[in-house]
């Protein structure tokens, strides 16, 4: 996903698309997990991988939320494209179609093979690999990660992976434990404090989709002794020059995206936003007041 410049802000509020944020999770993860999701569950066996141009344009831009040249245990050589969807939108077939067509324009003598990772709560009816008008037939593959087992993905020996069990199949286990398992799986890959507030938050985050926000901040509080960035010295610091915004924003400059997202596009508290991207309360203050100010 792409940095927001300033001016392209300042429309936040009206042009932010709904699940942004969860975007932002699944796309900064792909490149580790990928693997795991479409060989494992796919069954597409992958020996190479090599990233290959996103950005297309014809008569309109899209970016593929992923797109490489692969090779496979058989030698075969082809174009693997793989997105991923919260939502069960009849569009996504036309746009899947839109970046077949672009793609193979591109990239004309290897085969193309198209994924769609499905990452909602219920099954989908319109994401199902199947598209048809009065003169186009057209396929692609689709994962539902939910009715994946939830081990495929706790088992992964990396953090970027494991955060993903939180969407697949608990298969009758309870939330609660597998949530503690998710945690201390993270723990253990996850070895500097930075890394494990990065997956932690990205575990908030995408617990949301499964309404089990409550229970993975219920566990993680009893689990771990997580920073109180309200005792950050900076945070201090700043409210006591009457500074705060600007030297917090400076700091997390990385996730004001995602908190404007939030803002934008959730009816959440400042306190509940605060909590998903560990950040202090006061900078979602800031920034709701900020965004507001744009609108008037």
């Amino acid at each position: 996903m792409r940095k927001l410049k300033s001016n392209q802000k300042k429309s936040l509020a009206t042009n932010a698309r709904p699940g942004s944020v969860y975007d932002k999770v699944i796309k900064e993860n792909f490149d580790k997990s990928l693997r795991t999701i479409i060989q494992d569950i796919g069954g597409f066996r992958i020996v190479q991988s090599k990233p290959l141009p996103t950005k297309m344009q014809h008569t309109k831009e899209r970016d593929p939320d992923e797109l490489c040249f692969v090779r496979l245990t058989d030698g075969t050589e082809k174009m693997l494209h793989v997105e991923a969807h919260l939502k069960d939108e009849e569009d996504v077939n036309f746009r899947m179609c839109e970046y077949h067509i672009m793609i193979k324009r591109l990239y004309k003598k290897l085969p193309l093979i198209q994924y769609v990772i499905y990452i909602g709560n219920d099954d989908p009816t319109h994401i199902v690999g199947k598209w048809a008008t009065e003169s186009i037939q057209f396929q692609y593959n689709v994962i539902v990660l939910k009715n994946i087992p939830y081990h495929v993905f706790l088992n992964a020996e990396n953090p970027e992976t494991v955060v993903f069990s939180i969407l697949a199949n608990f298969q009758g286990e309870s939330a609660e434990i597998i949530g503690e398992k998710i945690t201390t799986r993270l723990k253990q890959l996850a070895k500097t404090t930075s890394a494990r507030e990065k997956y932690f938050t990205q575990l908030r985050v995408l617990s949301n989709i499964r309404k089990l926000q409550p229970i993975i901040e219920k566990i993680m509080e009893n689990i771990f002794k997580l920073i109180d960035i309200s005792e950050d010295t900076l945070y201090a610091k700043g409210k006591q020059e009457g500074k705060l915004e600007g030297k917090l924003e400076g700091k997390y400059e990385g996730k004001i995206e995602a908190v404007e997202s939030l803002i934008v596009n959730t009816d959440f508290n400042d306190e509940h936003i605060a909590f998903l991207m560990a950040v202090p309360v006061q900078l979602v203050v800031d920034i709701r007041e900020r965004l507001r100010n744009r609108t008037v």
